[in-house]
């Protein structure tokens, strides 16, 4: 996973944790990613055995976020929650 920015750290701990990336090392010397440890890692989750966690993930997750149709279905949900249990307006 790439942090390019502060706030990602989040971002990439949370994907890590979920098995869907992995963090890709950075360079001991200049704390730069290499082109052969960009390599390595996405060896890791698109050929190798033990990737096959990852891609698992991966497909489970891309399910839902790919959903254009899911959003949508729970902003109905809620405003469909809201409207039965308005409360009653006092005159």
């Amino acid at each position: 996973m790439f942090r390019f920015q502060c706030e990602q750290w989040l971002n990439a701990r949370l994907i890590e944790e979920k098995r869907v990336g992995v963090k890709v090392p950075r360079n001991e010397h200049d704390g730069k990613f290499t082109r052969d440890l960009v390599t390595k890692a996405l060896r890791l989750v698109m050929l190798e055995e033990e990737g096959k966690t990852y891609r698992s993930q991966a497909e489970k997750m891309s399910k839902i976020f790919g959903d254009k149709e899911l959003p949508q279905n729970y902003v109905d949900e809620f405003v469909d929650y809201m409207e039965i249990h308005r409360p009653a307006v006092k005159d």
